[in-house]
């Protein structure tokens, strides 16, 4: 995309987060994943907050002007604003892993806590991690620490923490079976991943 397309797809994307149609992290999640790279290498992006353009000057986003932007275009009128929702299952998702990765520590019953740095490969360009990247880093930890998870169950969320930091996180959950005194009970084995959405540090919790 040039620098029009991307501002256009803008402004697509905040009618419908003002319609209602994209929950708010939805919508950073997408722009997050606008990107354009001038005759000269260097690399844009718009900003979520203000819609305008930021320049990657090698260590952090800078607002700048892209070369023959003037201005950015008008956003095209919203939609009239549907029902109201409540929180999607995507943040009921990221509530309740954060839970259960605190549970897991305070009631010793998580067997192993591992880090992990990524973020995107290739330009050295650490931007806003999305959905899809934190995904990857998830998974590549998952396949090095817990091959035997490699195909089970996974859900992913999102959430943010009481110091502002926004993490994705991504819960891998398989079924084994255990017996005690006789009886042969399913036990749940979990993984939970939290991906850093500004750097892409991964941090994992197992219990079973």
């Amino acid at each position: 995309m040039d620098f029009k397309e991307t501002e256009s797809k803008y402004f697509e994307l905040k009618g419908r987060l003002d319609a209602g149609a994209l929950t708010p992290e939805q919508f950073q999640a997408e722009v997050g994943e606008l990107r354009v790279q001038d005759d000269e290498g260097r690399y844009w992006t718009i900003d979520a907050r203000s819609g305008g353009w930021l320049l990657w000057d090698g260590s952090k986003w800078v607002e700048s002007q892209p070369p023959g932007v003037v201005s950015a275009p008008p956003p095209t009128p919203a939609p009239a604003p549907g029902p109201r929702r409540g929180p999607g299952p995507v943040l009921l998702i990221g509530a309740l892993a954060v839970a259960a990765v605190l549970c897991l520590v305070s009631l010793g019953g998580a067997g192993l806590i591992l880090t992990r740095s990524g973020g995107p490969s290739g330009v050295e360009e650490p931007a806003a991690v999305s959905q899809q990247e934190a995904e990857r880093i998830a998974d590549d930890l998952v396949a090095d620490e817990f091959p035997d998870l490699v195909d089970a169950e996974k859900t992913i969320g999102s959430f943010e923490n009481p110091a502002g930091t926004q993490f994705w996180t991504i819960t891998y959950r398989e079924d084994k079976e255990g017996e005690f005194e006789g009886v042969t009970y399913d036990i749940p084995y979990v993984v939970i991943v939290s991906v850093d959405k500004d750097d892409g540090e991964a941090i994992a919790a197992v219990s079973g």
